[in-house]
């Protein structure tokens, strides 16, 4: 995968939860108990 490709779909998943920043998704997915650890 190009690194534009990951990017963007970062970007579309950010949009589509109603976030702006990766911290906001690793905050929410902790949240949800849907991180890895």
């Amino acid at each position: 995968l190009a690194e534009k490709t990951v990017k963007n779909y970062v970007s579309q998943l950010l949009s589509k939860l109603g976030l702006q920043r990766r911290t906001q998704a690793a905050v929410l997915a902790e949240k949800h108990r849907l991180s890895g650890d």
